[in-house]
């Protein structure tokens, strides 16, 4: 539907970033109090500690999430 100009989508910054790129979508942020910034989470068994390299990995993957964030905020504006 968004591609035929049919509607509009909620979308993450990592879902539209292709579309935008290619000139194909145009992003607006949605400002809303009540809406709150995505939390990544992994899940694991109740009784084992997160090893080492999983949180490595995760703080890799929020990084690279926040400068993907900071360049479609860079696009928009």
């Amino acid at each position: 539907m968004l591609r035929n100009n049919l509607g509009i989508g909620i979308m993450s910054y990592l879902d539209a970033y292709a579309f935008i790129e290619n000139g194909e979508f145009e992003f607006r942020t949605i400002h809303e109090n009540g809406l709150h910034p995505i939390t990544l989470a992994l899940c694991v068994a109740p009784k084992r500690q997160l090893s080492r390299i999983s949180q490595i990995m995760m703080n890799q993957i929020i990084e690279h999430m926040e400068a993907l964030k900071l360049r479609m905020i860079e696009i928009i504006q």
